[in-house]
């Protein structure tokens, strides 16, 4: 019995030219978004195929089509509130692949809480159908479109049965609603509301997962700074103490998918905490930065040591800045709990930044 010969699989080649031009009269640097004119794709495809009459391969041309459509550009620049749009750039078009923006700001903001998938605080499929209505570089899109879908995760909590699924959803509400509020500028009305939202769905996450969990202030110069003790399963007494602190722009809630999670998994006990010039000790008391980071950490360390044994160890982690700050207290302060600490830093500055 013959057998038909198996068809040789296409083999496509794609010819593709893009004429793009920015509309004509427009400044190039100026501060509002700017569109691309229409762009024609001119797409030329050929294929070869087995011929029935001679036996061998024959080409055959496509059809050329096109697609149109408006692309914006924008790149990575200084914030302008007064606008609500970030500088624009001739040079960058369209986003590039393996991005989820032209624009730097917009791209690291996203890429950044896009890692806490690893601790069930984002889903990715939420993220990306997000930044697919976001307009490139448009602070007030970038506000609207993560508050609307924090509301939409808030509200698949508020009415999820199961604790688990409940508890992460909350988690996912608390990431997206504080990433909408991450670009406001800090006279933005909505901001106390936005920061509430994240703080509260937040805390309604740890109590749907069953985490246990101590919340506290420790008294620091006219404020407080806020804390969250995250204890270990048994055994953990044996490990050290995970001291964890953000950096320039991070708040509380954040370390949780950073080291929080991650820690109780393996065991350890976790106190997170902000400092001067961080979250709320910046919002309501107007606490600033201090290179003197030994005295919010002794103040916070101190309040923790009131109600619970001294470990045998401490391990410093600082996020971004915070692995400047972090290590801070080892160096300078001369108590005997410091001589058991070690310091376990994370640092994202720019060569030079801490000099200028």
């Amino acid at each position: 019995m013959s057998r038909t010969a198996p068809r040789r699989i296409q083999s496509l080649k794609v010819r593709v030219h893009v004429p793009c031009a920015l509309k004509s009269g427009e400044p190039a640097k100026a501060r509002t978004r700017h569109t691309l004119a229409p762009c024609t794709r001119a797409y030329t495809r050929t294929s070869t195929r087995p011929s029935k009459s001679t036996g061998g391969e024959r080409t055959v041309p496509h059809r050329p089509h096109e697609r149109k459509g408006d692309f914006q550009i924008l790149q990575a620049g200084p914030v302008t509130n007064e606008v609500g749009t970030l500088e624009a750039n001739p040079e960058a078009a369209v986003t590039p692949r393996g991005r989820f923006f032209a624009n730097q700001t917009f791209h690291f903001e996203t890429l950044r809480n896009a890692g806490y998938t690893l601790s069930r605080c984002a889903d990715l499929g939420e993220m990306l159908e997000t930044t697919k209505r976001i307009t490139e570089g448009d602070l007030e899109s970038w506000y609207t479109e993560w508050a609307e879908t924090a509301d939409l995760v808030e509200a698949l909590a508020a009415r999820t049965q199961d604790t688990i699924s409940k508890g992460d959803a909350y988690m996912r509400a608390s990431t997206y609603q504080r990433l909408a509020e991450f670009l406001l500028p800090p006279d933005d009305p909505r901001r106390p509301e936005s920061f509430d939202k994240a703080v509260r769905w937040f805390f309604q996450g740890l109590d749907a997962l069953g985490l246990r969990y101590e919340y506290f202030s420790a008294r620091y110069e006219n404020g407080r700074l806020r804390t969250l003790y995250l204890p270990g399963p048994a055994g953990s007494e044996k490990k050290p103490l995970i001291v964890a602190v953000g950096g320039y722009d991070s708040i509380l809630e954040e370390k949780y998918p950073v080291i929080g999670k991650a820690a109780l998994d393996r065991g350890y006990s976790v106190l997170i905490y902000e400092g001067p010039g961080q979250g709320e000790p910046l919002r309501k008391y107007g606490l600033k930065f201090t290179p003197e980071w030994e005295k919010p950490t002794t103040a916070v360390l101190d309040e923790f040591l009131r109600t619970h044994d001294r470990p045998s160890q401490i391990v410093l982690f600082g996020m971004s800045m915070g692995g400047y700050l972090a290590p801070l207290p080892s160096k300078n302060a001369s108590t005997a709990l410091w001589r058991t600490t070690c310091a376990s830093i994370f640092m994202s500055l720019q060569p030079g930044s801490l000099a200028r």
